[in-house]
C-alpha cells in the first residue's frame, strides 16, 4: 500500500481547524512539489504545473488508489527537519509546511509501506 505522513508541529499553538489545514496544506505540497511549472503555447509565462506520474509510479498509484494518508505528531521544528532530512537519505519525497514564520507540518511520501517503514515510530495524532 502507498501512503503519506503528515507529521504535524505540536509546539506550534494551533486550534483544531488551523491544525487540520496545515495538514491539508502539507500533504497537496507533497503532491505539488513534485511538479514543475512550465510554459504553455512559447508563452513567457510559466502556467502549466505538470507532474510526470510515469516517472513516479508510487505518486501515481496513490492519486488513483485510496490517498491513504496518516497523521502523525512531534514536537518542534527540529524534530521535524530531523525528519525530513531522513525521508531524503531513504530517497523519498518531502514537503515542509511553514504558516507566518512557524514549521508547521512536514509531508513525507507518498511512498511505500516498505519505504515508509523507518516512520513507523511515530506518535499517531
Amino acid at each position: 500500500m502507498i501512503r503519506q505522513i503528515v507529521v504535524v508541529n505540536m509546539a506550534v499553538p494551533m486550534d483544531f481547524s488551523q491544525l487540520s489545514v496545515q495538514v491539508a496544506h502539507a500533504s497537496m505540497l507533497g503532491v505539488l512539489n513534485q511538479g514543475q511549472w512550465v510554459s504553455q503555447d512559447n508563452q513567457e509565462v510559466e502556467d502549466l504545473l505538470f507532474i510526470n506520474c510515469i516517472a513516479k509510479p508510487e505518486l501515481m498509484t496513490w492519486l488513483k488508489d485510496h490517498f491513504t494518508l496518516v497523521v502523525c505528531k512531534v514536537w518542534g521544528k527540529k524534530t521535524i527537519m530531523e525528519l525530513e532530512a531522513e525521508a531524503k537519505r531513504y530517497d523519498i519525497n518531502t514537503a515542509i509546511m511553514e504558516d507566518y514564520g512557524h514549521t508547521t507540518a512536514l509531508a513525507i511520501g507518498p511512498a511505500s509501506e516498505e519505504k515508509l517503514l523507518p516512520f513507523k515510530r511515530l506518535t499517531l495524532l
